[in-house]
């Protein structure tokens, strides 16, 4: 992958005054500022980065960076094949980073933020550059404005690698719109906030989701995932979000076929992929027909508000497995094709509902 500017200088600062313009145009390059493995206490701040054919920011396996008050919009223009999370701000592999005040707008190959782990897959690019998980944790999102993001959702914390995970990362106070229902002349803006695990095996943990704004997201306004066998979603915080005309997620009789605002929902019953201890406490619900949807996991869900406080819960009649198939651990090949398998089925669950919508057009 091309980038128009590469950061691989610890304590880097690119600034209108440092670059002498605001203004970042990465057209022909598949991203607009990259930032190298292993770099620290980069700022990134006060720029408007566009043009790029994937994404505006992409920060790798890098720490204590800071990626504030920027204007990212007009990337995506050329989505490369492979890229799992291709949104317009993507850091994969990377701790105690901050998130800030950007306005993210008009991004068309995937969604608007992503955090995700690295390692043999590398969520952010079609080939991996190395085989050792590196998780990401303690990252925030915050005060970011996430607004006409095609092709994928607005914020997404996503976990690919086992031995990896996502963990301790917070998505506070952000304003995420997609397609609203009173706005539906533009068609394909997704929206919402995920925490998935997406492969096998992976892990999730202690994330927190509080004081956001969904509105008009064509899926659940904010969706807990657990995807593929072994994955464990644990301890996630939901806390006093505000969720209006939100939407359905239709790919099994799991997940709601009517509008929810929170979906908590694990892909494969009895243990096979397991949601634990998630707090669902004091969110406004409105506009939605339920206010909580989950399935095969029991949320804590308390202090609802708002004039939608139904709870739907799924008929999981599925009986369990008789027996789990056992692979050796030498089976590199085997495991790497169902992990791939499953990026695959994550993103074709997080995308039906748009190609159903282009489809109509």
């Amino acid at each position: 992958m091309t980038a128009y500017i590469v950061v691989s200088t610890n304590g880097q600062v690119l600034t209108p005054a440092k670059l002498g313009t605001a203004k970042v145009n990465a057209t022909g390059c598949n991203v607009g500022i990259y930032v190298a493995p292993n770099t620290k206490g980069v700022l990134i701040s006060g720029l408007i980065i566009t043009g790029a054919t994937d994404h505006g920011i992409f920060v790798q396996d890098a720490s204590s960076a800071t990626i504030a008050h920027n204007t990212v919009t007009g990337n995506g223009v050329a989505k490369t094949a492979g890229i799992a999370e291709d949104k317009a701000i993507e850091l994969v592999g990377t701790s105690d980073s901050i998130v800030s005040d950007n306005t993210v707008t008009f991004n068309f190959a995937d969604g608007g933020i992503g955090i995700a782990d690295d390692g043999a897959i590398d969520p952010g690019a079609p080939l991996s550059s190395g085989s050792t998980p590196i998780a990401s944790t303690a990252n925030t999102v915050s005060g970011n404005y996430v607004k006409d993001n095609a092709a994928g959702c607005g914020i997404v914390v996503a976990a690919y690698n086992a031995g990896g995970g996502v963990g301790n990362n917070l998505v506070e106070d952000n304003t995420v719109i997609g397609n609203s229902v009173l706005d539906s002349a533009i068609k394909g803006f997704v929206g919402g906030i995920v925490v998935a695990a997406d492969t096998p095996d992976t892990s999730v943990w202690s994330n927190t989701v509080k004081d956001n704004v969904v509105n008009g997201s064509l899926i659940p306004g904010i969706v807990i995932h657990s995807n593929a066998p072994g994955d464990a979603v644990k301890s996630t915080e939901i806390i006093d979000n505000t969720l209006t005309y939100n939407g359905v997620e239709t790919t099994n009789s799991f997940e709601p076929h009517m509008p929810a605002a929170i979906m908590v929902v694990s892909e494969i019953p009895h243990g096979g992929a397991t949601i634990t201890g998630t707090d669902i406490r004091a969110n406004y619900a409105n506009n939605n027909v339920y206010s909580v949807w989950y399935c095969n996991t029991s949320p804590s869900i308390t202090s609802q508000q708002g004039p939608v406080q139904n709870i739907g819960v799924c008929q999981a009649t599925q009986p369990p497995p008789t027996s789990v198939p056992q692979f050796p651990l030498g089976a590199f090949g085997l495991v790497a094709v169902l992990a791939t398998g499953f990026v695959l089925l994550a993103l074709m669950r997080r995308r039906m509902l748009l190609s159903s919508v282009r489809s109509s057009v």
